[in-house]
């Protein structure tokens, strides 16, 4: 899980699509497939931005990555596990 403040960056796409992007540089070079799971949050997920950063890793001849799975969980009747992580956070920031 990756986490900043709002004064260090947003929460907007291209955001979330250059920290997978570190993430991916950092700890996925030498495989060859590669499975994301995201919520559907076009905002930050699900769109051209996430899929263009995905497509520029897949291509880049000095990983090993060939084959890039994104696989959006459905509105509403998904549960992540990260997601009670995030409630976890969301609690104590109130306190």
């Amino acid at each position: 899980m990756y986490v900043w403040d709002e004064t260090e960056g947003g929460r907007g796409s291209q955001d979330v699509a250059s920290c997978v992007a570190k993430h991916l540089k950092e700890n996925a070079g030498t495989h060859h497939q590669v499975i994301l799971y995201c919520d559907s949050c076009t905002g930050q997920n699900r769109n051209i931005k996430m899929a263009l950063t995905l497509l520029r890793f897949v291509q880049d001849p000095r990983v090993a990555v060939k084959t890039m799975d994104l696989k959006c969980m459905v509105s509403g009747h998904s549960f992540l596990p990260n997601d009670a992580e995030f409630g976890v956070i969301e609690s104590a920031s109130k306190k």
